[in-house]
């Protein structure tokens, strides 16, 4: 018989917890797919093994599929049914014992030019810590949710929206938390709270479990187990105030924006009419940076040239891909580094005006850095003078996924313009740090 928390299994065949994290998951299916992939497993079970892997992480993958698998893994028998009681149910966050929990997904924006992704905050919730997670959510998309075309606003105002109505709730979740949890104090001989639960259930939309609370209640009466009932109030997803907050967050960095473009030639005035300082500086020279003679790379170095790779032994067989087009006026220079460890891995040439691919790109954590300048000096490895250097915030995830005839592949895309206000907000570094081996 499956775990409760585990009703078809699908935690046990990933081999990871049912309170394993997104990440945690996605490691485990890529590491069994590698193995279970019929083109690698010549075992007469390869093809049925591997469809069951894939079953597992299509459901457990999908927040809101993940959710309702959750959630309707308790069972809704009735009292009289049941061998032993189950444990009352614990928020994920603060772990305390919740009376009326519920299964709830909220998910935040993170948007980086054209690459948007959304992530799931899922679990069971007490009230307090549920609206938390929503405020965390949406507080994160309001700040790192816009900058993507042409997704980004669209994720962004509507995940905000959703955290602000308390999210996803699986259908029906609700009934059989409260079901759980009514048997689950019964158990403990928290009659009341058992009893309240009951009363709340007697008009639940599913007729096993409305009945079975019924039943409950008469049962308990009988037996003299109550004998002044409270009355549970069910508390509520959301409040108006909780609109009102995350509307709030959802329109205060476009608000900030418009206000920072309409102060902007306001700011530009003032500063072109200051009175001149009064402190004579005629007599200072003018100061005129003199670059130094720096020998120039002798090879011929083309659009798309690899200036170094330094794969780890054994990574050298990825096929994910990076595209870059330069259009900033200038050469650059692309490295893509470990995000963990912040190794340098691999370093290419992008001319001016052109568009350059690095493909070999194995499955992991990146960040993307990159850096202007005049020529390449003697190495034919760095620019002899910098122009600037900055780095994409956060890190570029690349995974390799499978299916039962063809393996996927991911392709991320950067176009470089050297705009200011525009859409590319990356990090500016030193010199020093973009040189680092």
């Amino acid at each position: 018989m499956e775990s409760t928390s585990d009703p078809k299994g699908y935690y046990a065949r990933l081999g990871v917890s049912p309170k394993a994290t997104d990440e945690e998951i996605r490691s485990a299916y890529r590491r069994l797919a590698k193995e279970l992939h019929p083109d690698k497993n010549p075992g007469p079970d390869a093809n049925r093994a591997f469809q069951l892997l894939n079953d597992a992480y299509k459901v457990l993958s999908d927040p809101e599929r993940r959710a309702a698998y959750d959630s309707g893994g308790y069972s809704s028998a009735g009292p009289e049914q049941r061998s032993s009681f189950p444990e009352p149910l614990h928020c994920v966050k603060c772990g305390k014992i919740t009376a009326q929990p519920r299964y709830l997904v909220f998910r935040y924006v993170i948007s980086i030019v054209v690459s948007t992704t959304r992530h799931p905050i899922q679990g069971v919730f007490c009230a307090a810590c549920a609206r938390k997670a929503a405020l965390r959510a949406s507080l994160i998309s309001s700040v790192a949710g816009w900058w993507g075309f042409p997704f980004g606003p669209i994720y962004t105002i509507g995940d905000i929206f959703r955290n602000a109505s308390g999210g996803y709730e699986p259908p029906g979740s609700r009934e059989h938390l409260l079901w759980t949890n009514a048997l689950a104090f019964l158990g403990k001989g928290q009659n009341d709270l058992a009893y309240g639960l009951a009363r709340q259930l007697r008009s639940a939309g599913d007729e096993t479990i409305a009945l079975n609370a019924v039943r409950l209640m008469d049962m308990m009466k009988s037996r003299g187990l109550v004998t002044n009932p409270p009355v549970l109030k069910p508390v509520p997803k959301t409040t108006p105030a909780d609109y009102v907050v995350h509307g709030a967050l959802a329109l205060a960095l476009p608000v900030a924006l418009v206000v920072a473009i309409s102060l902007s030639p306001k700011i530009a005035t003032w500063q072109t009419t200051s009175p001149p300082p009064t402190e004579a500086v005629a007599s200072v020279p003018p100061y005129e940076a003199v670059a130094p003679t720096v020998p120039a790379c002798s090879l011929t170095v083309t659009n798309g040239t690899v200036l170094s790779e330094n794969w780890p032994s054994g990574s050298t067989d990825g096929e994910h891909k990076l595209s870059i087009e330069n259009g900033s006026g200038g050469d650059a220079i692309i490295k893509i580094r470990d995000a963990t460890t912040g190794a340098l891995l691999v370093s290419f040439f992008v001319q001016n005006n052109s568009k350059a691919e690095y493909v070999r790109i194995p499955d992991g954590d990146y960040r993307i850095q990159y850096a202007f300048g005049d020529y390449l000096d003697s190495s034919c490895l760095a620019f002899a003078h910098l122009s600037g250097a900055a780095q994409f915030p956060g890190t570029e995830h690349f995974e390799t996924t499978w299916t039962a005839t063809e393996v996927d592949h991911q392709v991320l895309s950067f176009t470089l313009y050297n705009v200011p206000g525009g859409n590319v907000h990356p990090d500016s570094i030193d010199a020093s740090s973009f040189a680092a081996p």
